[in-house]
């Protein structure tokens, strides 16, 4: 009955068509609404996930900084051990002569060894170093 007369036939179209434009924008003004959520959260989880990996990165690296400065103190003193060693043998192997032996009633402790440290040789001088605990002077 509605479709009988031509003009009652178009309104009926057009509202129908109406209607369903007015469904579809709200329908996609509902997805719009309801992927702003998704991508909300979406993203709220990626920086969780990003703070959570930047904090374990920057840890571990910041302990094995800390790890190989450790390691690194411990071979600096290792290498400085060994120098004052080497340093103590030749110091050591300089030496020719050494005793303690009392000066006018004070003990002094005298001590001949070769001047050349870096060659201790035949061809070093011989220097004499007397040490007096009373004085403190050598």
């Amino acid at each position: 009955s509605a479709f009988l007369n031509l003009r009652d036939a178009v309104t009926c179209i057009s509202k129908s068509v109406r209607g369903r434009i007015a469904k579809r924008r709200m329908s996609n003004f509902v997805n719009a609404a309801e992927n702003d959520r998704k991508f909300r959260r979406r993203y709220f989880h990626a920086m969780t996930c990003q703070k959570a990996w930047r904090r374990y990165y920057w840890r571990n690296f910041f302990l094995e900084q800390k790890r190989m400065r450790a390691v690194s103190e411990v071979e600096k003193m290792r290498l400085y051990r060994v120098e004052m060693n080497g340093r103590r043998k030749i110091r050591e192997s300089r030496v020719v002569f050494r005793q303690v032996r009392p000066i006018q009633a004070t003990m002094a402790k005298i001590r001949m060894f070769l001047w050349d440290k870096n060659r201790p040789d035949e061809q070093s001088s011989l220097a004499i170093k007397v040490y007096v605990p009373l004085t403190q002077e050598t």
